[in-house]
């Protein structure tokens, strides 16, 4: 690499031949810090871009990668796509959580109203209906309602409890983090939403046919803070 420099630098004056000098000095340590391959000078010209070339100036500088300009831009698209994308995507999951939800909740009213209709009165425990849960639940026994925990969901068979908190006869399924459930009754069928939840509003909104007013059952209780639609 170095003759071809002195190739370049035959015939110049002095101050020219004291850059070109120079020049031959900075390459000659690049090449010892970076490991470059000895290779003619015009493939070294994707590792170092002129500077005011225009000017006379053959000073080089690196090519170092992206500014951080382009790497906040970046950032901020990414940032942009996230937050439209996650709500959408967190609404998607909601969706296919309930469709199994409204499944369930109806196979099981279904199996009581049977009950009820052959026996005269409401059943107390899911061992009573012709349906099982799935397999692997975790059975846990709240007062006045039934429940098995299995997957990321939960199902509760309501007995009727008289009084101020009561509940009617029913069955209730839920997400396990108590956001959503969807319970049927006698006669009627609910969607509850955790009333800080938008995704669990949207959904039960878009199934609704007026509002209501209940609490969401769950395994360890009833829960209060939840808006109630009927569908």
């Amino acid at each position: 690499m170095i003759k071809i420099y002195q190739k370049h630098i035959s015939g110049k004056t002095n101050a020219l031949k004291r850059k070109f000098n120079a020049l031959i000095a900075a390459c000659s340590e690049m090449e010892k810090r970076l490991r470059f391959p000895a290779k003619p000078l015009k493939d070294y010209r994707q590792y170092v871009v002129p500077i005011n070339r225009s000017r006379g100036s053959y000073r080089y500088s690196f090519q170092t990668g992206f500014t951080l300009i382009e790497l906040l831009v970046v950032v901020l698209i990414i940032g942009i796509l996230a937050a439209v994308a996650l709500p959408q995507y967190q609404r998607a999951v909601y969706k296919s959580k309930v469709s199994k939800l409204l499944l369930l909740s109806k196979q099981y009213k279904d199996a009581a109203t049977v009950y009820y209709l052959a026996n005269g009165i409401w059943p107390t425990e899911f061992s009573e209906l012709d349906v099982a849960l799935p397999a692997g639940v975790d059975k846990l026994t709240p007062t006045g309602s039934d429940c098995g925990l299995f997957d990321d969901m939960y199902c509760c068979l309501k007995t009727r409890v008289e009084g101020a908190g009561g509940q009617r006869e029913g069955v209730i399924c839920g997400f396990d983090n108590y956001v959503l459930g969807i319970s049927r009754e006698y006669n009627y069928n609910y969607c509850l939403a955790k009333s800080t939840d938008s995704n669990a509003i949207a959904i039960c909104k878009d199934m609704s046919t007026g509002d209501c007013t209940s609490n969401l059952v769950t395994p360890t209780g009833h829960k209060t803070g939840y808006s109630c639609y009927r569908f």
